[in-house]
């Protein structure tokens, strides 16, 4: 009961924080409703009352307490990690890229938080999206990564949605598209997983998918030839799958 009670609020606080910031505290407030009326509604099938032995001015006397009192402080401590673990999970991870290591580390954080609210079908190889986020951001280095948290040099051509434009070009004239900026780096990595699902340049990656459930990231890596202007931009993905994850 426990683990389906977790793993649906935990998918209805992803639905909270991407709709309304606000209602994070209102959110904690029901988990902790439901899991109270849990341990309530346990304890009480068993209500036989227990003899304990109670002292006071040096008499001591035998009073039956019920069941349930001994079940619900027994239960406190786990009561309080069940909703310490759900207030984890509301906040999502920040991906660091001040070492290699703790940018691979923090990103796959970031891609568990993501694939929480992703079902299985619409999920990528995870060395597959380290390795474009690795070369499209320089390991999450480049101007594009840390000013616009963008760490796969996605587009925007909506002139209207907050960009950034390569520096030497004239930052006051619209090209036609922009590098889309995100709130947070790992809101970059959600909406690339959208992109590669959604998008039709990539309908045969997802086909692919489709086929062999099994299928590697370096296979998939074959499917990337629009993500890129450059003719050897899969070659490299899968260098880097190869050498460095």
């Amino acid at each position: 009961m426990k683990y389906y009670i977790k793993k649906y609020s935990t998918l209805l606080a992803y639905y909270v924080r991407d709709h309304n910031e606000s209602f994070k505290s209102g959110l904690i407030a029901f988990l902790i409703t439901i899991v109270t009326y849990m341990f309530l509604n346990a304890s009480f099938k068993s209500t036989e009352p227990l003899d304990v032995i109670i002292c006071e001015e040096g008499l001591c006397s035998t009073k039956q307490v019920d069941k349930v009192i001994i079940n619900v402080v027994e239960k406190k401590e786990t009561d309080q990690k069940f909703i310490e673990d759900i207030q984890k999970v509301l906040e999502e991870p920040i991906v660091e890229s001040s070492t290699h290591e703790i940018f691979l580390d923090t990103m796959n954080k970031c891609i568990d938080y993501v694939y929480l609210s992703v079902s299985p079908e619409r999920q990528l190889p995870r060395k597959l999206i380290l390795a474009q986020a690795i070369l499209e951001s320089a390991w999450g280095t480049s101007r594009f990564a840390n000013e616009g948290k963008n760490l796969f040099g996605i587009r925007t051509f909506d002139k209207s949605t907050d960009y950034l434009l390569p520096i030497t070009w004239d930052q006051n004239k619209w090209p036609g598209w922009g590098v889309k900026v995100y709130n947070t780096k790992c809101e970059s990595v959600r909406d690339y997983v959208r992109i590669i699902n959604e998008v039709w340049a990539y309908e045969e990656l997802r086909e692919a998918r489709k086929s062999n459930p099994n299928i590697t990231a370096i296979e998939l890596a074959s499917y990337l030839d629009k993500f890129s202007t450059n003719p050897n931009y899969e070659k490299l993905v899968v260098r880097i799958i190869e050498t460095k994850l």
